[in-house]
């Protein structure tokens, strides 16, 4: 079904023909300079000095090229009049999307550090698509024997939380809870390893927060991170009021950072090898920037791989980036 919606993006809106996206940027550029702006053939002829009937077939005969000599007036012609843009080493997939280290990294950094260090909890919240889980892959990139990465879901119950830990150290996950927790306590105090917990706040409840401390406690040798939405740090707070015997839990925490959305500054220095006209890359800022759950590095990456598909390296503009075949393609993948 993607390969069909992104093939679907080469007809967009009533001044772009099919296959637009696919042409050369002479060719785009002299489309959008006639057809678009309304300047005659003759204008950019004489301006050019390509002839009148080399655009007309250039423009309209599909397959020709009028040769290297005429491509390079007419990108002469095109800089001159602020219509042409030069290479920049433009990326053309996904892959190629340097990440930048924004606040949200270094606040991520900050607790992954500090808990490693300080034996404790970290906790990191922030919503989604922030660049917080990206940051914590960042983090184990520099330190690939130091901690174990897994994700909770909200179906874990005790043992399933101290089973995957088991896993995710590579020994033996069989037993009942009490008996996993010893085990994992024992490869930890030998082996120390930082334990970080992404989408934490779906084991936010008193019983798996108190397993998790008590693993803390066997070893005191570790620190465990959890990554969750906001709600937790509230949730954890409240419990340490709420209930006295369990303020252990919230003594606990030795590191505490809530991440924001990235700036615009650091939105555009993000996407500054991606070739979009001032429209589009206005629309990824404030996607980016958006933080009531349809904006996010992961929504702006999943309609970047699919624009890229379309165009490569070419320039994304306004047409491709508001078509619906796109939106509904990212409404699908982020549903």
């Amino acid at each position: 079904m993607e390969g069909n919606m992104a093939g679907n993006l080469a007809i967009q809106s009533d001044f772009r023909p099919e296959g637009y996206f696919h042409w050369s940027e002479e060719k785009k550029q002299l489309f959008i300079m006639h057809k678009k702006e309304g300047i005659p053939l003759a204008d950019i002829a004489k301006d050019s000095g390509v002839s009148r009937s080399l655009l007309s077939r250039f423009l309209n005969e599909k397959g020709y090229s009028p040769g290297e000599e005429h491509l390079k007036k007419l990108q002469d012609y095109f800089k001159k009049s602020n219509h042409w843009e030069e290479d920049q080493n433009w990326i053309e997939n996904i892959e190629k999307l340097e990440v930048i280290k924004t606040k949200c990294v270094m606040q991520v950094f900050y607790v992954l550090n500090t808990a490693k260090e300080g034996n404790g909890f970290g906790l990191i919240t922030g919503p989604s698509g922030c660049g917080k889980t990206t940051a914590v892959k960042m983090w184990l990139k520099d330190h690939p024997e130091e901690a174990i990465f897994i994700t909770a879901n909200g179906a874990m119950t005790r043992k399933a939380i101290v089973k995957r830990i088991a896993q995710a150290l590579g020994i033996n996950s069989a037993g009942d809870a009490d008996s996993l927790i010893e085990k994992v306590a024992r490869e930890l105090t030998e082996n120390p390893k930082l334990i970080i917990i992404d989408e934490a706040d779906q084991i936010g409840r008193v019983d798996k927060l108190e397993t998790l401390r008590t693993i803390l406690d066997e070893t005191g040798t570790i620190g465990i991170v959890l990554i969750a939405n906001e709600d937790l740090s509230d949730y954890i707070l409240q419990i340490s009021v709420d209930k006295r015997a369990l303020a252990r839990i919230h003594n606990r925490f030795v590191a505490f950072q809530k991440v924001k959305m990235p700036t615009e500054d650091e939105a555009k220095r993000w996407l500054e090898r991606v070739n979009s006209d001032e429209f589009a890359k206005n629309r990824l800022i404030w996607l980016l920037r958006l933080n009531d759950g349809r904006g996010g590095y992961r929504v702006v990456k999943n309609m970047l791989r699919t624009m890229f598909k379309a165009v490569g390296n070419k320039k994304i503009d306004s047409d491709l980036i508001t078509s619906d075949s796109l939106r509904a393609l990212v409404l699908s993948a982020n549903s």
